[in-house]
């Protein structure tokens, strides 16, 4: 795999593209949009064996060295849509949870692949309900 900032253009343009689509298009038009991106990449489904998921961990940890250095502001779901699509074109299968806490309310959102979560910590996943996963 190459170094994390040999990605940077590729982040830079799957980042700003998540957030011009959540501006441009309704909601349920983006979500629709990443189901159909994943059935037409053909990509790796979560109950594959363990060497997948090592792929996974890796390109998701290249996501999140590059995303650093993204000059846009850090946003679950900007982030998690972006960080799926970076996956699907690598074939890989990750979902977005999206997920509620009740006191204070909040809502957020994470990209998770089975069990593993990819782009949040444990902590802060466990503090939310999920309600849809896409």
């Amino acid at each position: 795999m190459q170094k994390p900032l040999g990605h940077y253009t590729e982040v830079v343009a799957i980042v700003l593209a998540a957030k011009l689509r959540l501006e441009l298009l309704p909601f349920a038009q983006v979500l629709d949009r990443v189901a159909r991106g994943r059935r037409s990449a053909g990509v790796w489904n979560a109950s594959s064996p363990a060497p997948e998921e090592d792929r996974l961990i890796r390109a998701a940890a290249v996501f999140r060295q590059v995303r650093l250095f993204v000059p846009v502001g850090m946003r679950c779901l900007i982030d998690s849509l972006a960080l799926v699509k970076f996956l699907q074109k690598r074939k890989l299968h990750a979902n977005i949870v999206f997920g509620v806490a009740i006191d204070p309310f909040s809502a957020h959102c994470w990209v998770q692949a089975g069990d593993l979560v990819l782009n949040d910590t444990l902590g802060n996943v466990a503090s939310h309900i999920p309600i849809r996963v896409v």
